[in-house]
């Protein structure tokens, strides 16, 4: 934690007066100060091509970046040509010296700082080559490179050039169209560097896919992208890429190889990890087992199956269609082409209806209830069997996340007991995550919403949570995933011993992310036609659901009670959507209507439903494709009405309405704040509006 700047004064006689410290103008004022506290860190070697923040502290504490938008706090530099400013983001564009002043209040503080001239990348990095369109990185660069960006951050995007050694998602085998390959090392050199999810530049939706003609083992294939260091896999990677050209003969048309299910297996074992076999295998096999749309085939029926990748040949995601002709035991003829996933022989492309025959029929899957969740110590948990079968509930410390503090959208980390460490490779606070099939296993589809709910992007390390969780191994590596259920005392809140906040009134008081609710109010509308975004009210508060399914039934003016954590998004508190039940009471509940006549909002009119009467300032034309902000002008007050594209709202009545400069409206609508700040100070902000506009007259 920052420790906060102090600027002591000293009294001079009977004076008062106050001494500058950091600086100050001839009308410093009393009680005010700014200092920059990181001066060493800027006026460290600095190359030009890159940019560095301020950590500027104020006098009375206060939010830099809300003084910056009023005007108040100030950064200027003394040669923009050397040094540009962007907020708080120091910017260096070229060799030489600028001086960088922050003003607040009449005080002020310097630094100097001193740029050196743009590295090359070849300096930058250590590399043979530039990494340009012109002057490519081999394998071994883009290798190099990756482990740079394990401790600097992504790199900006850069060219690789290499021979395709194998696929990880080859052409057509990704619902999205993404192809991914490893390139061949040099003679020598073991590690590959990953093209990671490449498309071509131009063209729109499947436009943009490559195909097999495009890329092919063997080709020299050239792509571009920001160049990161995948921690779990150990693996330097694009972040995403795209495709340049690949030179070279493309491979023969696909050819079909007969092989009994003893040769099919064997071959895909034989294949590196992510590889295919290019050509198809066509093979008899028996359906032995079923994995919610995966299934998996033995050589002989009903053959014992302890280890999946030992004896069986998985077909992945099968589709609905499917399902009548890989029934329990069916002896069936299939085509496919072989992809080694981890060890698991698996089919490369959605197989269809041609690709399977059914030679016996087989007959109906048992319904398997789902077992009991036990509770294990994290050393239990890592000594037990590898399964998906069972799931448990555990206990652990965070010790780290993906990359040490930093977290990420799939909610990797390290949970330890303070002897056994687990790696958790996804975590999410989204219940439906975690599922049982009916059949023998547990499902986890993880939303990689870890950063976006505000209870789990909330948590720190040292904080201590329960997760219901599963076995997913990595290789020899143990590994577990499963949702959050508990949070013993960490930033997110939600303990199991927290007070349910029980008021409207008590949630804007709060604000906090995390809290407990448990309240209750009075359906007054959704936003537009959805069914899992709506507003609810009482007395002279209300709050926004977001992603929390209205119960069916429910009615416009029906009363509930709603039980879960309370969200906060960019200023706007609402109820977070994991873990939200909401239940139909029989209660009369009463909700006023804010009737707005101009003036500023407050955080304790969000989501009220508003009516207002205004003039257009400028005519917007609006269909319904795109989202449109207008402004009414209201009394003297300017208030933004957001019209958000496909949400069903009543986009030709608003054409109509918005349509004219100076046209008088009356509109009924929800109050939101966007300001496109993660933390709002609601006193100040200017990102008030108006969502979900219904034209009254």
């Amino acid at each position: 934690m920052k420790k906060q700047i102090l600027l002591p004064f000293v009294l001079l006689g009977s004076l008062g007066m106050v001494a500058c410290l950091a600086g100050c103008g001839p009308q410093a004022e009393k009680g005010f100060g700014v200092a920059i506290s990181n001066k060493d860190a800027l006026q460290e070697t600095w190359y030009a091509g890159s940019s560095r923040d301020l950590d500027i502290e104020l006098t009375p504490a206060g939010n830099v970046m809300a003084e910056l938008t009023t005007g108040a706090l100030k950064i200027e530099s003394s040669n923009t040509d050397v040094v540009s400013i962007t907020g708080i983001a120091a910017n260096a564009l070229a060799e030489g010296e600028a001086t960088v002043t922050v003003k607040y209040h009449g005080w002020k503080d310097t630094v100097d700082l001193s740029i050196s001239r743009k590295q090359t990348n070849k300096e930058k990095f250590g590399t043979v080559h530039e990494g340009t369109a012109e002057d490519p990185f081999d394998n071994e660069d883009a290798v190099k490179v990756g482990e740079w960006a394990k401790d600097n951050g992504n790199t900006e995007p850069l060219y690789v050039r290499g021979e395709i050694a194998s696929f990880y998602h080859a052409p057509g085998s990704r619902s999205d169209g993404a192809v991914s390959w490893f390139l061949k090392p040099a003679e020598g050199q073991t590690k590959k560097f990953e093209v990671y999810k490449c498309y071509k530049a131009t063209g729109t939706g499947a436009e943009k896919n490559l195909k097999d003609s495009d890329v092919w083992v063997g080709g020299l294939a050239t792509a571009y992208g920001p160049i990161t260091w995948y921690a779990d896999a150990n693996q330097a990677e694009f972040t995403g890429s795209t495709f340049v050209s690949c030179e070279g003969e493309p491979p023969a048309p696909r050819t079909t190889i007969n092989a009994t299910f003893a040769e099919a297996l064997a071959a895909g074992k034989a294949l590196e990890d992510g590889a295919d076999s290019y050509n198809y295998y066509v093979f008899d096999a028996f359906v032995t087992k079923k994995s919610g749309a995966n299934y998996f085939l033995t050589a002989t029926s009903g053959e014992a199956i302890t280890d999946e990748k030992a004896n069986t040949i998985e077909i992945y995601n099968a589709a609905a269609a499917l399902d009548a002709k890989l029934t329990k035991n069916a002896k069936i003829t299939v085509k496919m082409i072989l992809k080694n996933y981890h060890g698991q022989v698996e089919n490369l492309l959605a197989l269809a209806a041609d690709d399977i025959t059914v030679l016996t029929e087989g007959g109906s899957w048992d319904v398997v209830p789902e077992p009991a969740v036990e509770t294990r110590t994290l050393a239990q948990f890592i000594a037990g069997e590898n399964t998906k079968a069972k799931a448990y509930n555990v206990t652990g410390e965070i010790k780290a996340f993906k990359n040490g503090s930093t977290k990420d959208k799939y909610g990797n980390m390290t949970l330890t007991d303070g002897t056994n460490d687990l790696i958790v490779y996804g975590a999410t606070m989204t219940a439906t995550a975690l599922a049982w099939n009916d059949s023998d296993a547990y499902v986890f589809s993880n939303p990689q919403d870890f950063m976006t709910n505000t209870t789990s992007n909330a948590l720190a390390v040292g904080d201590t949570i329960t997760m219901k969780m599963i076995r997913c191994d990595y290789n020899t590596t143990i590994e577990g995933q499963g949702i959050i259920t508990n949070i013993q005392g960490g930033q997110g809140g939600g303990g199991g011993e927290q007070t349910a906040i029980t008021t409207m009134a008590g949630i804007y008081e709060s604000g906090k992310a995390g809290d407990a609710i448990d309240v209750k109010g009075v359906y007054v509308g959704a936003y537009g036609n959805k069914t899992n975004e709506w507003f609810v009210a009482n007395g002279d508060y209300a709050v926004y659901l977001y992603q929390v399914n209205i119960p069916s039934g429910l009615a416009v003016g029906d009363s509930v009670r709603i039980q879960g954590k309370l969200g906060v998004f960019k200023g706007l508190i609402q109820v977070a959507k994991d873990g939200a039940t909401v239940t139909k009471i029989d209660e009369t509940i009463t909700y006023n209507a804010l009737s707005y006549t101009g003036g500023a909002f407050t955080k304790a009119q969000l989501s009220r439903p508003v009516q207002l009467t205004g003039t257009v300032k400028a005519a917007v034309a609006i269909d319904g494709t795109a989202n449109k902000s207008v402004t009414l002008t209201v009394g003297s007050t300017d208030v933004t009405v957001y019209v958000k594209k496909s949400y069903g709202l009543d986009y030709t009545a608003l054409n109509t309405a918005f349509g004219t400069a100076n046209a008088t409206v009356t509109i009924k609508g929800y109050v939101a704040i966007y300001d496109g700040n993660s933390t709002v100070d609601y006193a100040t902000s200017t990102g008030y509006q108006v969502v979900s506009p219904v034209v009254v007259a």
